[in-house]
């Protein structure tokens, strides 16, 4: 070994014993396969609705408070949405048509973005593997130069900047995904 400002003549390695890496490589891919799912909104109920017995006692507030002149409101569930019913007669309110609302007005403003997004994901409906994977190629059940990916932006292809598959050609709008990977 040389002194503080000159190199250092040993070397050190460190191998990973072919069983983790195996199962390293089985964990990404399990995991990349996993995130391909993409969100699944919750649908159930958010917030019970009340009992009949807590309407009439709201009911029973009001109607006290009117009768000593204090402004009270003739139906003390007015203005509030007509509860769903759910999996063993439970009633109570979702937020899920609220989720598809947002998600119709994001499609509406921002059909791009929303495109993109969505493309990530398997089709929820018909399963249909994502138009494109960010990290096709490194997982063990693929080999490189092989391709692998589908669509512009997936798969491992090394070669001329511009190529299908690199993810470096200037009208691909998922570069951003492949960083390293992109000629820009």
């Amino acid at each position: 070994m040389k002194g503080l400002s000159g190199s250092n003549d040993s070397k050190q390695t460190t191998t990973v014993a072919p069983w983790l890496e195996e199962a390293a490589k089985k964990g990404i891919d399990y995991a990349s396969r996993l995130g391909q799912q993409g969100y699944a909104a919750y649908r159930g109920p958010d917030v019970a609705a009340l009992t009949p017995m807590q309407q009439a006692a709201m009911q029973s507030g009001a109607d006290a408070a009117g009768a000593f002149g204090i402004a009270a409101p003739r139906n003390a569930m007015a203005g509030m949405p007509k509860p769903e019913r759910f999996a063993g007669g439970v009633m109570g309110y979702s937020s899920a048509p609220m989720y598809d609302q947002a998600m119709k007005e994001w499609k509406k403003a921002a059909p791009g973005q929303y495109k993109a997004y969505m493309d990530m994901f398997m089709n929820p409906k018909t399963g249909a593997p994502p138009k494109w994977r960010p990290s096709a190629g490194l997982l063990s059940s693929e080999k490189k130069g092989e391709g692998g990916g589908s669509g512009g932006g997936g798969g491992y292809s090394p070669g001329k900047p511009g190529a299908p598959g690199t993810g470096s050609r200037s009208d691909d709008p998922y570069t951003f995904w492949n960083p390293g990977r992109n000629s820009r």
